[in-house]
């Protein structure tokens, strides 16, 4: 069987079946559905989840999308599980895992972060706190020494640097205290267009990074790795991700990695998102989930262009061989090759 992963757009597409530009693939699809996967993952339903809300108008349009998205994937999911090793393949009812994950999904990022409400929660025994606090403190201590080499001098005074340093873990400050501080701040990157756009404006113009000429590079993880050491962040690409890639969530290796990759590229001017309040960080965070479990198939179909370049440079950089195409690439492909 060949895996096709579709992005959200193009199952959006497909609910208008019976028209263009939903009609041709819809063919197609069906065409070849003996011999097509069509899996759903995590980052269909964060995209459902960012317009739901409890109203009746809205939770019904979700629970058609749900079913929409069932219809197609047969319920076939890839998930990679807290802590997993890897991407696992499993049937399960797109309506049953966004009602597990919605309310969680939908807390904001400061109440995430409340690490200090959660271990009381959780009932911590007075040594698993100790050896928490003390795993969490060597995080700390790995994030202030990254920034002491970085040379702000040059971006003093500007409001996005003073937003950005309070990132920064100060000596003595412990990791609850910290999470509480920047809690804010994350949630304004991952929401606010303006935080995240000033925020990249100032690394771009502090760094002398031109998004129109790294934009046109052909191989952007290798022309950054050699040309940051050259710039004020004095490190290579490789290194940078690797100082700022401290805290696990999984045991999957690519994934971590990957996650970092792939949003570094449009931080350091590598085809940035045009943000707006309808697409912001999040919907970006969103699109290297897709790219990931994409990369677990033979194809990613996608309409979406920025996301096209980012992805086949990040697979680039890792070796990985899905094929990343529009739609109409896609039925092309197949026609040529007089099937999948």
């Amino acid at each position: 069987m060949i895996k096709v992963y579709l992005d959200w757009n193009v199952m959006s597409q497909l609910k208008n079946k019976n028209i263009e530009p939903g009609l041709s693939l819809f063919v197609k699809l069906k065409e070849c559905e003996n011999k097509l996967e069509l899996p759903y993952s995590p980052a269909h339903i964060s995209d459902l989840i960012k317009g739901w809300d409890d109203t009746v108008e809205k939770d019904t349009y979700t629970r058609n999308d749900l079913k929409h998205i069932s219809e197609i994937t047969k319920n076939l999911f890839y998930v990679l599980y807290f802590k997993a090793t890897g991407v696992i393949n499993e049937y399960k009812d797109p309506e049953h895992y966004f009602d597990s994950v919605k309310d969680e999904e939908k807390k904001s990022i400061p109440k995430m972060l409340d690490f200090e409400t959660m271990f009381k929660e959780a009932e911590f025994d007075e040594e698993s706190l100790k050896n928490i606090n003390a795993e969490m403190d060597k995080v700390m201590a790995g994030m202030r020494a990254s920034m002491s080499t970085v040379d702000l001098s040059s971006l003093s005074g500007t409001s996005e640097l003073k937003q950005f340093l309070s990132l920064v873990p100060t000596e003595g400050q412990t990791f609850t205290e910290y999470m509480k501080e920047a809690g804010g701040y994350f949630e304004g990157i991952m929401k606010d267009p303006d935080i995240y756009r000033g925020l990249r404006n100032t690394v771009q113009s502090g760094l002398g990074l031109d998004p129109k000429v790294i934009s046109n590079w052909q191989n952007p993880y290798k022309q950054l790795d050699e040309h940051l050491p050259n710039t004020l962040l004095g490190k290579s690409l490789t290194q940078f991700i690797s100082e700022n890639n401290k805290t696990k969530t999984t045991e999957n290796v690519l994934y971590e990695n990957f996650c970092m990759v792939y949003p570094t590229f449009d931080m350091f001017g590598f085809r940035p998102e045009d943000l707006s309040s309808k697409n912001t960080y999040e919907n970006m965070s969103n699109d290297c989930q897709h790219a990931f479990y994409a990369a677990h198939c033979k194809f990613f179909l996608t309409n979406d262009k920025k996301t096209i370049a980012k992805t086949i440079a990040t697979y680039k950089h890792f070796g990985i061989l899905t094929e990343v195409c529009t739609p109409d690439e896609f039925i092309k492909r197949i026609d040529l090759s007089k099937g999948v």
